[in-house]
């Protein structure tokens, strides 16, 4: 009966996993040119839905720091 609580548990990790949201989504649209190559760079989009929903359940500031060129950070105010 334990290997069958266990199993169950693994297979609940399991598919927890993969239902996972993300902060911010690749976005396709057409930004300047940032860097001597567009294969050095990504454009990205902030998924507005799950920021609200973070800061219903934990209604506080984000700041998230992202490299930059020369060994410096933007950071991010939210």
């Amino acid at each position: 009966m334990t290997k069958f609580y266990y199993l169950f548990f693994c297979f609940f990790i399991y598919i927890n996993s993969f239902g996972q949201l993300s902060l911010f989504t690749e976005s396709h649209e057409e930004i300047p040119l940032l860097t001597f190559s567009e294969d050095n760079q990504i454009s990205l989009d902030l998924n507005m839905e799950y920021f609200y929903s973070l800061q219903d359940v934990n209604p506080c500031e984000f700041h998230i720091e992202l490299p930059f060129f020369q060994e410096t950070s933007l950071t991010l105010y939210l």
